[in-house]
């Protein structure tokens, strides 16, 4: 471990000195994060890295708890998303398999001097008539 912790900290400064713009440490322990943080010029952005970072990075998916499988350690959900959709969706197919969705208020309807046209228009239809 501590040949890869020389190598993180080189390859970040040939990196700083290169001129980046910032660097994302993602999965790196606090310590080290803190470590490559301080000896940079460079932001540094921290995904799973600790809060000695310049700034932090979370993907939206796991912030909104989108994700369905186990989250990684450093990931706050701050609502439980993958729940509410499941659950949302659960009743969307009873909604649709019940016929309660698409409600009729849920519907567009034609104005009424058109609705009483439509037996009329659908007969010339059949008919192969054209207007």
């Amino acid at each position: 471990m501590e040949t890869e912790i020389e190598g993180l900290l080189q390859d970040a400064l040939v990196l700083d000195k290169a001129g980046v713009f910032a660097m994302v440490l993602e999965g790196v322990p606090r310590e080290v994060a803190k470590a490559v943080s301080e000896e940079v010029s460079a932001p540094t952005l921290g995904l799973g890295a600790g809060p000695d970072c310049d700034g932090q990075v979370l993907v939206l998916n796991d912030v909104l708890g989108l994700t369905f499988e186990r989250p990684a350690k450093f990931v706050r959900q701050y609502i439980k998303g993958a729940s509410d959709m499941r659950s949302a969706l659960s009743q969307f197919k009873v909604d649709i398999e019940s016929g309660t969705y698409p409600a009729d208020r849920e519907s567009y309807h034609l104005a009424p001097e058109l609705r009483l046209k439509l037996p009329e228009i659908l007969t010339r239809i059949r008919r192969g008539e054209s207007n």
